[in-house]
Order: C-alpha cells, then structure tokens, then sequence
C-alpha cells in the first residue's frame, strides 16, 4: 500500500470556475455610447432638416429667410406670432411699426452685426407675440436708399416648430444613452467584482 509522501501537498480535484459573462454588460455600455454619441445627435439634426426642408446654409444664413420688401408693403405674420424687419444701412431715427386695421404695433429696434469686429451694417425691428395676419409695414425717417427685408415667416416658424420637435426626440435619445451607459458601466463593475471574487475563492490568480 503506497503511503502519501510526507511533506508534499496532496492534490485536490476541483471543478471549473463558471464566472459570470461581461458580455451582456460590455454590450450595453457600447449601446449607450453610441445612442448618446451618435444616434442623439443624428435624430436632433435629422429631424431638423426634414421638418423645415432646408439646407444647412439655409438654417446659418440669414438671407435664406428673408425677402425685400418696401414702405408700405403688405407682409402675412403667422401663428407663432413673430414679425422681423431688417433695415440696411443703420439708422438711429427710423421707427417701425404694423399696420392693421387702424391699430398700430411698434417695433423694437435693434442694431446687428454687434458681436462682430466691425460697425453694424443694418438695423433690425422686430417683435413677439404679434396676433397672426397682415399687417402693413408702416417706417418712419428712413435713410435715403434704405432697403428693407423681412424674415419669411413659414421659413421662420417651421424652423422654430421643427427645433423643438427636434430638441424634445434628440433630448430623449441622449437621456437613453446617458441611462445605458451608465447602467452599462456599473454593470461592468458589478461582473468584475463577481468574477473576481469567484477567482480569489477558487485560488486562482488572474
């Protein structure tokens, strides 16, 4: 009969460690990056450009929503109530107003271009919360020459519907990136923590 060796450490058979997968907690963290990278983003702007139909240098110039127009011109405001009146060159004098049926809504004036370097090449009149339909266009001691422009008022209010249509879907998009990435992360943590465990109780080094 073989007796066991004194001094040598006996053997002992045990099963494999079963470590729990970070597979699915990996997963969801990439998920929420590129929900809140990628997906937010893309849903915010694409939602902007297809609401309004326009072109990217239709949404940074101004001149992709505006029309000339002249003293006296009839012009439609719309439901979101906003009116916009651009007078080249600037004037200190001048005052704005619309016209209709014999009441009178001033216009608030204000210079442009005043973050720029450079003197302010026109001056604006505008106002919020107008009642929506037309109005004349009634100025006071413009400049000689002076051109008038007004903001198109369906190119301004569906911009101003579709950003927030596209601010409110964008917005939940990266709150679900933000909630999966951070669930993915502490998941992560969790697995890691597990598998460590089961690793120091197996005695197993990494």
């Amino acid at each position: 009969m073989t007796q066991p060796q004194v001094g040598m450490p006996q053997q002992y058979n045990s099963a494999p460690v079963s470590l729990p997968s970070r597979k699915p907690a990996i997963t969801t963290l990439i998920i929420g990056l590129v929900v809140l990278f990628l997906v937010a983003p893309v849903t915010f702007f694409g939602l902007l450009f297809a609401k309004t139909g326009a072109s990217f240098d239709d949404l940074v110039e101004s001149d992709g929503a505006t029309y000339r127009v002249e003293n006296g011109d009839e012009i439609t405001v719309g439901e979101l109530g906003i009116a916009h009146l651009e007078v080249t060159p600037t004037t200190d004098r001048a005052t704005c107003a619309l016209v209709k049926d014999g009441e009178s809504t001033g216009l608030i004036k204000d210079d442009l271009d005043e973050f720029d370097e450079g003197p302010a090449t026109s001056t604006t009149f505008a106002a919020l919360g107008v009642d929506p339909g037309v109005y004349k266009i009634d100025c006071q001691d413009l400049p000689d020459g002076a051109q008038l422009a007004v903001s198109d008022s369906a190119f301004t209010e569906s911009i101003v519907e579709a950003g927030f249509i596209a601010f409110v879907w964008g917005s939940v998009a990266g709150i679900i990136g933000i909630v999966l990435t951070i669930a993915g992360t502490i998941w992560v943590v969790v697995v890691n923590r597990q598998r460590s465990r089961l690793y120091r109780y197996q005695g197993v080094r990494y």
